[in-house]
């Protein structure tokens, strides 16, 4: 979104960036030994088909996916993931999820948007496919991989 309000700059217009923060009081991520969740914050609709497809996921491997859990330490993996993609939500969109994901060390899968990219630790695992989110929920089915990502989190 800077770069593309670059061109206001001879107006004028201050053009800063500011990477949004999580909400407060976050509590701390367990860790359980055990994946049994896989959870999503934000509006259904914006998941679009990738709501059954982590439902049928988590259910092949004996999870529960959830929307809107009460609290990100509830669930064992977050997901910031949405199905309809263009130049706003690709370049645009905040990182409040992985903010969240971050203040908490919920280790999340998540899209390749500029605001996760942008703010990421390094401890994330990256998904625009179903191959990859396979590939996501299977790494992180090891409890040590958590442990980890949740470490490089906090």
């Amino acid at each position: 979104m800077e770069r593309d309000l670059q061109a206001v700059q001879g107006t004028g217009t201050k053009v800063t960036t500011l990477a949004h923060h999580a909400w407060q009081g976050k509590p701390i991520n367990p860790i359980r030994r055990e994946v049994r969740t896989i959870g999503y914050q934000g509006g259904e609709k914006h998941l679009g088909q990738w709501s059954a497809e982590l439902a049928e996921e988590a259910g092949k491997r004996g999870w529960q996916f959830v929307i809107n859990p009460a609290s990100l330490a509830d669930v064992d993996i977050a997901i910031a993931l949405r199905r309809e993609t263009g130049y706003a939500s690709k370049n645009w969109k905040s990182n409040v999820k992985l903010a969240n994901a971050q203040a908490s060390g919920t280790p999340i899968i998540l899209a390749r948007e500029s605001g996760y990219l942008e703010t990421a630790s390094g401890s994330e695992f990256w998904a625009d496919t179903t191959e990859e989110l396979r590939a996501g929920l299977d790494w992180f089915s090891d409890h040590a991989r958590r442990v980890e990502a949740s470490r490089q989190m906090l």
